[in-house]
C-alpha cells in the first residue's frame, strides 16, 4: 500500500472510532453512572441477624468505608449532619482493624429487638487521630475490647451503641 494512502486511512479510522464512541456515550449516558454506584459488599446486607450486622459494620470500618459503616447505625446515634460527619471521621481514623472475636454479651438483658456483642479486635489508629478531643477516639494501638449494641428496626438490625464497657 502506498505511504500517502496509509496516513489518511489511519486518521479517518481513528476519527470514526472516536465518533462511534461519543455516539455510544450519548445514547447511554447512565452506563458510566451505573458503574459509579455499584454497591460494595459491606453495603449489601440482605436480612441478617444482629451479629451479622456487627460483622458487616466492622468489615466496613476495616475496608476504610466509614460512610457505609455510618449507614448501618440508627438515626438516634447518627444525629444531625454534623454529628454524622463526626462519626465518619472517627470511623475513618482506623489504619487497620482486625476482628479477633465477636461473642454474645449480657444475654440476660437481650430483647427480641436489642442485643449486645463483646468485640475483641486489634487496631492501629491513624496518627492524626491522636489530635482528636479524645486522643485516638479512646482506642489504643493493639488489642481493644468494645461492646456493640444493635437494635432491630423493621426487618433490619442497626448499630445503636459502641462502648468500652457493658
Amino acid at each position: 500500500m502506498n505511504k500517502t494512502l496509509i496516513v489518511p486511512v489511519v486518521v479517518i479510522s481513528i476519527g470514526v472510532v472516536a465518533i462511534v464512541g461519543l455516539q455510544m456515550m450519548k445514547s447511554n449516558p447512565n452506563k458510566t453512572d451505573a458503574l459509579k454506584t455499584v454497591p460494595t459488599p459491606t453495603s449489601i446486607a440482605p436480612s441478617i441477624d444482629g451479629k451479622g450486622r456487627v460483622e458487616l459494620f466492622l468489615k466496613a470500618i476495616s475496608a476504610h468505608e466509614p460512610n457505609n459503616a455510618v449507614d448501618m447505625m440508627t438515626e438516634q446515634i447518627i444525629g444531625d449532619p454534623s454529628q454524622r460527619q463526626g462519626w465518619v471521621v472517627q470511623l475513618g481514623s482506623f489504619q487497620t482493624l482486625e476482628v479477633k472475636n465477636i461473642e454474645s454479651s449480657m444475654q440476660e438483658e437481650w430483647k427480641p429487638t436489642k442485643q449486645t456483642y463483646k468485640v475483641t479486635m486489634d487496631v492501629e489508629m491513624r496518627p492524626e487521630s491522636g489530635k482528636a478531643v479524645i486522643p485516638f477516639y479512646g482506642y489504643d494501638n493493639g488489642t481493644n475490647i468494645c461492646f456493640i449494641s444493635v437494635e432491630k428496626t423493621g426487618n433490619d438490625w442497626k448499630i445503636m451503641g459502641i462502648a468500652t464497657g457493658p
